[in-house]
């Protein structure tokens, strides 16, 4: 059975994917296992901390970078830094 180490941080990976003529962007965040854990419209970003549940500022901003900084179709590997202790 898959199981984590509570000494090793939880990651999850981030993918952007791009919209079309009738379809908005979306951000997929998927966790260590790639399952599907959050499918997030982009234009609405300041519903995604509160559909994530991050209250950690720093771990906001990381997010937010992150979002803004990687290409569409580009698959991106984080981990929060408020479960990293």
């Amino acid at each position: 059975m898959y199981q984590l180490s509570f000494d090793m941080p939880r990651r999850y990976y981030l993918l952007k994917i791009r919209s079309s003529n009738k379809i908005p962007s979306y951000l997929q965040i998927r966790d260590e296992r790639f399952t599907l854990k959050y499918y997030i419209r982009l234009d609405r970003k300041e519903k995604i901390f509160q559909q994530l549940g991050i209250h950690n500022e720093a771990d906001q901003h990381r997010l937010e970078h992150l979002i803004d900084t990687t290409p569409y179709g580009k698959i991106i590997a984080f981990a929060f830094e408020s479960e990293k202790t």
